[in-house]
């Protein structure tokens, strides 16, 4: 293979060359902006690639490629990462150093968990995450710039009208051909039967579904009151959640919060749990199998939680602190979860579980300030 000559080039394509690694010689070319090596049979990327400081557009689709490394993530400048069709199953944290990308690709790889990192890069406006195998969806808010989502061909069993609040977002695209529907949610079904942009389908049924919410006036509920569900054996990650909720409030959100610490004694403590059910307008659940296993919480909290979420538009934000069997409860995980089963808080490094914390505590802000 010859390669140009002229070092200074900005431009360059090794598009379908057979190559199984990333020649030497590409890094003379320390100019570049533009470098397309898709249709090969490249296996990795090398460190080397940070050298290509100045590189705007990286075109790695249809490779082999089966992890990504460190020298990728030294592309301060990226703008375009695409790499579809390849064997990718995750990527790790230190993605989140491409600040500048704005446009990212994974589609065809073998993802079977939502690539978390991606939320961080906060000047992301194009995700395509589609024809992968991930079952579960995250929240998404307004804390990333997205204005165009692929999301087809997927196996999101939790998925709902209220997964997606993005502002920005202008085209969301779910149409495919799912076979095995047995645990794949209704409402995603729904959307990979619509071709082209369905975000106004999905706007247009989260409109009817907040008109047709039977209001219960027999009760009020109290502006911006915050109930938190939880098993006593978990009381350490409570006081941690109280701790994070009351940095929220200190920064001049307008909120309260509850739970049965509340309760004093000689009060009917029953009547006080059903009050505070009643006029709660969100709700922490704190999911273990110490929560999913208590006779009171199963009876008595998680009914009334359920009810106020249809009736009222009660807020149900999950916060999954151990590996539990939260994915069987389809009552629960119809709601959004702060983290994934797979990524239950203990199983976190400590800086992981201060992040989906704070995670916590942004989608309340994001919510209260919403109601205003």
């Amino acid at each position: 293979m010859i390669l140009p000559a002229n070092i200074n080039l900005t431009k360059l394509s090794l598009r379908g060359m057979d190559l199984k690694e990333i020649p030497e010689e590409i890094f003379k070319y320390h100019r570049l902006k533009k470098l397309d090596l898709s249709f090969n049979n490249l296996t990795s990327i090398p460190k080397d690639i940070a050298r290509l400081k100045y590189l705007k557009t990286f075109d790695l689709s249809n490779n082999q490629i089966t992890a990504l490394y460190s020298g990728l993530f030294g592309l301060e400048n990226l703008r375009i990462l695409n790499l579809n069709g390849n064997k990718i199953k995750s990527i790790p944290e230190s993605f989140s150093k491409l600040k500048n990308l704005s446009i990212l690709s994974l589609s065809n790889n073998r993802f079977v968990q939502f690539p978390f990192p991606v939320l961080n890069l906060k000047n992301l406006e194009e995700l395509n995450i589609s024809s992968n195998q991930i079952s579960y969806f995250p929240l998404l808010t307004e804390t990333i710039k997205l204005k165009r989502l692929w999301i087809n061909n997927n196996f999101f069993e939790n998925f709902t009208r209220f997964s997606i609040n993005l502002p920005q977002l202008s085209y969301l695209y779910c149409f495919g051909n799912i076979r095995n529907k047995s645990k794949i949610s209704a409402e995603y079904i729904k959307l990979t039967k619509i071709k082209g942009n369905c975000l106004r389908y999905l706007s247009k049924q989260t409109k009817q579904f907040d008109n047709n919410i039977e209001i219960d006036n027999s009760t009020k509920t109290e502006k911006n009151k915050i109930f938190i569900s939880y098993s006593h054996d978990d009381n350490t990650w409570y006081k941690k959640v109280v701790t994070n909720l009351k940095v929220l409030r200190y920064s001049g959100l307008d909120f309260e919060t509850w739970s049965d610490e509340k309760i004093l004694a000689g009060d009917n403590w029953k009547a006080e749990i059903e009050r505070a059910l009643d006029t709660c307008s969100f709700a922490i659940l704190l999911i273990s199998t110490n929560f999913l296993a208590s006779e009171f919480i199963q009876s008595n909290e998680l009914p009334k939680l359920l009810e106020s979420a249809q009736k009222k538009g009660t807020r149900l934000i999950s916060l999954i602190l151990s590996p539990c069997l939260y994915s069987e409860f389809d009552s629960l995980n119809m709601f959004q979860a702060i983290n994934t089963p797979d990524k239950s808080l203990i199983k976190c490094q400590p800086y992981e579980q201060e992040e989906f914390l704070v995670k916590m505590c942004n989608e309340i802000n994001v919510q209260i300030k919403g109601k205003k």
